[in-house]
């Protein structure tokens, strides 16, 4: 099937389709304030029919009771269902004409039956008047009459998707129906006729497709689901594989149960046959006739359009005329619910011609299915005083009287949100039922309306009330309810409370037979968090588990959280083995179904497993950890927790953390205290900012120090704002054992030293301090990781689970494992702290091992081979902790020992891309030369600033306002001096003595020497890479690479971009630029920059381009053509920068100050009308 293609022609189509309709209700003046009266007999000078007039008069009521809006959505896809399902009809015969009605038969946008007008038979079109319209020439008014009979014709068999002539609906279809490039000839000429013969399953996708522009802007929007969000919101078509292995292992198991050896098994290629021989506990099926099935959330029909192709199997197996077969199982075997009318319709549409399959007459039979909308009903003023007149009436049949039903009513008005999740009872039904059948007496509209209604609400609680062989479902998954729909759940579900599919779980075992079949697609949370323990203690005590399979975390592409889909049989039975999948090392959604049925072909694949439920008792949680082995069950039973070795805590939420989190490099070095021990030696410190654990990216052993938070006056302010939440705080600035909540890559402990306090998302494992070396090397290791991933197989792990694992301390050992532990926390450190951003940082590592005599390649070599055997160092030590805890565990052969490359959370380094290895790429840790050469020109650039210094290591200026006096207090003889005023021009040509090529050169004598200065600018020109001299390649990098790559390296990735050299920018012609130091800003450092670079490099442009204007008079043709390209190019930097000086101008008269505990974000965006924008 052509995905993209339908999906693009869908999202196209339903604006394009809205478009039209609302022309057709500008032109009828439909709004929701029209200028015309309902009953005009004309409208912009055009007389109305009286069926336009009725027509019109039902549209502005509806537009009126359910909006403007909702009235062009709806006409929009009742045009597109109709459309939609002729194409499928005509393509595959089904239309009772055999006349092509879209196209013509040799597939082209040519309708058949325009050319056949005359002849075509469709019932009840006027052959008179279609010879005055062939007669007359308007082809497009003929097509329009046609269609619009063919779907009359057809509203007599499928009444829920053709409406009845002369529907109001009718008066909106839009013109144009033969243009090019409209809605008929694209979906002619987009869609391939072979995706319309693959079966009807096409039609789920297009309504997916259709409507998944609305489901985008829902959850952009972050709102609470409305009733009008509830059906686009949770629409998530099911695709086949899944299909047939919820609906075999459920209906075709029960036929399998009562007929072991009937040939269903050969077709059902996802069937998981029972591990024994002969199971006795299920239920009993006589005929195909006695099997009932409900989808309860039925949306476009694809589980019961399968199911029917199943029971066919069935009837056809038992002897039965393929001709009754449709009929048998649309009246006995198949029921669907939805909310939806639209997916409603379309299940009807998907059955009707699934039963076409089987008997090409099928339409003419006057059978329908069964699929119920569940709509609401809400009885108005009049309506209950009618009902209340026959009150006694209704009290004589026994049944609680129907005003008096407060619940029911509430839920009835409310059953388009509730839907199938709604239980009557016996009571409420006779309730409603006595209203239908006693009001009806009740003289008066009003007493008719409410009969009416209730009969209505009757037709759709019966099949709610009903029980059922076979219940399988794609239940809806939203959490973020509206409020009534979340108090009725919360009230009706309280154990699957915090999601629809979780009350549904509960819902359809509900409808259930006992020892009937039910199969699910949700989402896996319910395996392993803890707000679902009470649902998996439910299901494990009082339910059988028949199979499930665990699909890979991106292994459904439709769906927006990771799938499992599982089949349960209604009642215990006592030591079933069931069988299930586990596809977790399987990416992709391409991959899911061929390995479920390796799987299921080869029990023996190695993810494929048999168990008894009852063993998840012995994990924590009662989490579905079914893969776990024997020995990780006895660790689970038998061993302390790790709780209870350490306390692990969760941290604090600031309730702002744009005003109270800020990165360290972004405030005043002299406000940041990162080493206190306790709460009363910060105070006592009287500094501001203080390192803050917040996870980040993916780091073992140590790193990710770099949010800090105001915690002033012991956090004065963060304690008062409304919305924080304080945890904990007598852990905080202890040492601890940290990780990341959320993470792709697999949980990960780092040691966090004592100074910190700890976020929601940083949470901390405060260890004895005789432990921690041996708790962080056990954390880390593989076998540990193998427990996690039972008590965390989702994207987060929590405090609760890490305090669950099984922790062994074995003392024969502990020596080695804590030195391998100190070790690693060592070798990680040093590389953390030979970044720039670590606040630990001394020296750059290619200029601290520079030999006297060495070049720049020399210094770079030492320093690669430094990185490699510290990764590679790293690596050894990980796996010899590995092969030590695997042995801990009795895991030896069940656990990896090795470290993947891409695992190892130092830094490599490579000469170029083309010699990472495969494994590498991708790895945040691999580093190239050019990253090298690149972290050099920014070390560079710091000592130019005078943030470094060559003579002193660490920070040098860091504090607010710190100019060149504050410098040489600190560096009274510096070998290499700073900016004197901090602003560093980036120019194409040596316009400035203090360019930043030229500072670089200086810089770089000063560091390596003039001995090899060309050969290493070289060494770093031939790393950036680009053409020309050494010199031309720093100072192209400097004007349009270094800034994009400073905000990279000062970035953190929630954090987003926070640059401490800021970029002056005078636009896309490079007129002017210049880098500055924010931490050396003073208020009149922009008339500086105005009189000093600004202005001077205006003249430089003048004086330029009078030189040109000179060298013209004598230039040859060829000579003339570069000299009119460079003056243009000059004459347009001058303009820009002419209107650059005004704005910089402008802000330079305000002398700005700004406050750098602010954060970068807030000044940056003081001066962003000359500055560069962050990207």
């Amino acid at each position: 099937m052509h995905d993209s293609a339908i999906k693009n022609f869908c999202v196209w189509a339903r604006r394009e389709l809205m478009s039209e309709v609302e022309r057709r209700c500008a032109l009828y003046d439909i709004s929701d304030h029209p200028e015309n009266p309902k009953d005009a007999q004309a409208v912009g000078g055009r007389v109305l029919s009286s069926q336009e007039r009725k027509q019109r008069s039902d549209l502005l009521q509806k537009a009126h009771d359910e909006g403007y809006d909702t009235l062009v959505e709806q006409a929009a896809y009742t045009w597109f269902n109709r459309i939609m399902a002729i194409r499928f009809m005509e393509i595959n015969d089904r239309l009772p004409s055999h006349t092509r009605l879209l196209s013509g038969n040799d597939g082209s946008f040519k309708p058949q039956a325009l050319a056949e007008a005359l002849q075509v038979d469709i019932e009840g079109i006027d052959r008179a008047h279609v010879a005055q319209l062939v007669q007359s020439g308007d082809d497009e008014e003929t097509f329009r009459y046609l269609f619009l009979a063919q779907c009359a014709e057809l509203a007599s068999c499928m009444p829920t998707v053709f409406s009845q002539v002369g529907s109001s609906v009718e008066l909106l279809l839009p013109d144009g129906l033969l243009r090019q490039g409209g809605v008929i000839e694209r979906m002619v000429e987009d869609i391939p006729d072979e995706d319309w013969l693959e079966g009807v399953e096409i039609v789920g996708w297009m309504y997916q497709y259709y409507v998944s522009e609305r489901k985008d802007e829902y959850f952009a929007s972050k709102r609470k689901a409305t009733r009008e969000d509830l059906a686009p919101a949770t629409q998530l078509f099911t695709p086949e594989w899944i299909v047939r292995y919820l609906t075999e292992n459920s209906l075709g198991r029960l036929w399998m149960l009562n007929h072991p050896d009937s040939a269903l098994a050969t077709r059902m290629e996802y069937y998981i046959a029972p591990d024994v021989d002969a199971e006795t506990d299920f239920k009993r099926i006589e005929s195909p006739e006695d099997i009932t099935v409900v989808d309860p959330a039925c949306g476009s029909g694809h589980i019961l359009v399968y199911a029917f192709d199943l029971i066919a199997a069935m009837y056809e197996e038992e002897g039965y005329s393929r001709r009754d077969i449709p009929r048998l199982i649309l009246e006995k075997n198949l029921t669907g619910l939805e909310i939806d009318p639209r997916a409603a319709a379309m299940a009807s549409f998907a059955l009707t011609m699934k039963a076409c399959e089987y008997d090409s007459r099928f339409l003419r039979r006057g059978v329908k299915p069964r699929i119920t909308v569940l709509s609401r009903i809400e009885f108005d003023e009049d309506e209950r005083d009618a009902i209340a007149r026959t009150m006694k009436d209704q009290e004589r049949l026994d049944a609680p009287f129907l005003l008096e039903q407060t619940d029911l009513l509430d839920v009835l008005a409310h059953l388009d949100e509730a839907g199938s999740l709604f239980a009557p009872t016996e009571a409420d039904l006779g309730s409603v039922r006595a209203v239908a059948e006693t009001v009806m007496d009740e003289a008066g509209m009003f007493g008719m309306a409410a009969a009416e209604k209730a009969q209505r609400a009757l037709e759709e609680l019966e099949p709610l009330a009903r029980h059922y062989d076979v219940v399988a479902a794609n239940p809806p998954y939203l959490s973020n309810m509206n409020d009534w729909l979340k108090s009725w759940v919360k009230k009706n579900y309280p154990d699957g409370k915090n999601d629809l599919f979780a009350a549904f779980i509960y819902r359809n075992l509900r409808f259930a037979n006992a020892s009937g079949q039910l199969g699910f697609m949700t989402p896996y949370v319910w395996m392993f968090i803890s707000s679902y323990e009470k649902m998996r203690s439910y299901l494990i005590d009082r339910q059988t588990i028949i199979s499930l399979v665990q699909l890979e975390y991106s292994g459904f592409s439709g769906a927006t959280v990771p799938i499992c889909i599982f089949t349960l049989q209604k009642g215990a039975s006592s030591n079933y083995q069931g069988g299930y999948v586990r596809l977790s090392d399987f990416k992709g959604a391409a991959n899911q179904a061929p390995k479920t049925l390796e799987a299921i072909q080869n029990p023996d694949c190695g993810w494929f497993y048999r168990v008894d439920q009852q063993d998840f008792k012995k994990i924590p949680g009662l989490r579905f950890g079914y893969w776990a082995s024997s020995s990780q069950l006895v660790s689970f039973d038998s061993a302390p927790t790790l709780g209870k070795m350490a306390n692990l805590k969760v941290g604090l939420q600031t309730g702002n953390n744009s005003l109270f989190l800020r990165l360290w490099w972004e405030i005043s070095r002299n406000l940041l205290k990162t080493d206190a021990c306790s709460r009363a030696e910060a105070c006592f410190s009287k500094c501001k900012w203080f390192p803050y654990n917040k996870g980040g990216q993916f780091r073992k052993w140590y790193g990710n120090l770099d949010y800090i938070i105001n915690w002033e006056n012991d956090g004065e302010q963060v304690r008062d704002y409304p919305g924080s939440v304080i945890r904990n705080p007598e852990y905080y600035f202890q040492e601890s054992i940290t990780w990341t909540d959320i993470t792709s890559s697999g949980t990960h402990f780092r040691l966090r030293p004592h100074g910190s306090l700890y976020d929601v998302k940083g949470m901390s494992l405060f260890a004895p301090d005789t432990l921690g070396l041996y708790l962080l090397a056990m954390c880390n290791s593989t076998a540990l990781f193998s427990f996690l991933k039972i008590m965390s197989p989702t994207l987060s792990t929590q405090a609760g689970e890490v305090s669950q694992l099984p922790a062994v301390l074995e003392d024969s050992r502990r020596a080695i494992i804590e030195e391998l532990s100190g070790s690693n926390t060592s070798v990680s450190k040093t590389d953390w702290d030979s970044l720039e951003t670590s606040w630990d940082f001394a020296e750059l590592p290619l200029v601290r091992l520079r030999k006297p005599g060495d070049t720049l390649e020399q210094s770079y070599e030492s320093w690669k081979a430094n990185c490699n055997d510290r990764f590679y160092q790293l690596k050894a030590n990980e796996e010899e902790l590995n092969r030590i805890f695997a042995e801990i565990y009795h895991m030896e052969d069940e656990v990896p020992i090795e470290v993947p490359l891409d695992k190892v959370s130092v830094h490599i380094v490579f000469d170029s891309d083309d010699d990472v290895p495969e494994e590498l790429k991708g790895s945040n840790y691999v580093r190239t030369k050019a990253d090298e050469v690149k972290s050099l020109i920014s070390y560079a650039v710091g000592c130019i600033m005078g943030r470094y210094s060559l003579d002193k290591p660490g920070l040098v200026l860091a504090n607010q306002g710190d100019g060149l006096s504050e410098y040489l207090q600190q560096v009274p003889d510096p070998s290499f001096a700073p900016d004197a005023d901090g602003i560093i021009p980036l120019t194409d040509i040596e316009y400035f003595h203090d360019d930043a090529t030229g500072l670089f050169v200086d810089f770089m004598a000063a560091a390596f020497g003039e001995e090899h200065l060309e050969e290493n600018l070289r060494f770093v020109a031939d790393a950036l890479g680009g053409t020309g001299t050494p010199r031309q390649v720093i100072r192209a990098y400097f004007r349009d690479g270094f800034f994009a790559d400073h905000c990279k390296t000062y970035s953190v990735q929630s954090a987003g971009k926070r640059p401490i050299y800021w970029l002056f920018d005078s636009g896309k012609k490079g007129g002017f630029r210049a880098l500055f130091y924010m931490h050396r800003y003073t208020p009149d450092l922009l008339a500086r920059l105005r009189t000093e670079y600004v202005l001077p490099q205006q003249d430089r442009y003048r004086t330029q381009i009078d030189v040109i204007d000179g060298a013209m008079t004598t230039a040859d043709r060829r000579e003339a053509a570069d000299l009119r390209k460079r003056r243009k190019k000059l004459a347009d930097q001058l303009a820009e920068t002419v209107a650059y000086e005004e704005k910089v101008h402008h802000l330079s008269d305000q002398m700005i100050e700004i406050d750098l505990d602010d954060g970068v974000k807030h000044n940056y965006a003081l001066f962003q009308d000359v500055l560069a924008k962050i990207k």
